[in-house]
């Protein structure tokens, strides 16, 4: 394996971004903020944009959320680039092998306004409303 090589744990900052490259390939974009604590120093955090790709981007993409804990793993490079501003700018890139959720993830605002919806236009049908011995439940 070529080049620097890097494994980090942190939150996310935003939900994850899936998109489709013009072959068909899954690509799955995120900033992780990876936060280092130092002995009697204030903490130092890292921003690192990450890319996944193919069957682990769509897998992951529903549980990449703002917030969520990541384990990551993968090939880094700092890039540099023109801001708007006429500015050099630079930043960590990540193309992830391994990305792992850790503990468990909470879904996206999307997600649940979803659910939330196709709840409510269930229970609209017929008027009659859910009691406790209609979900099947033993208790």
């Amino acid at each position: 394996m070529n080049g620097l090589h890097a494994a980090f744990t942190g939150k996310l900052g935003g939900d994850a971004g899936l998109r489709y490259t013009a072959n068909g390939s899954a690509m799955l974009t995120f900033s992780v903020a990876a936060t280092e604590a130092r002995d009697g120093q204030d903490p130092v955090t890292t921003w690192v944009r990450a890319t996944a790709w193919g069957e682990q981007a769509e897998e992951l993409e529903p549980k990449l959320v703002k917030g969520a804990e990541v384990y990551c793993e993968g090939r880094l490079r700092l890039n540099t680039w023109t801001g708007s501003d006429g500015r050099e700018r630079t930043g960590l890139n990540l193309s992830a092998w391994t990305v792992t959720v850790m503990g468990q993830f909470r879904k996206s605002r999307r997600q649940g306004q979803n659910q939330r919806r196709e709840h409510a236009m269930a229970g609209s049908g017929n008027g009659r409303r859910r009691n406790d011995e209609d979900d099947g439940l033993p208790f």
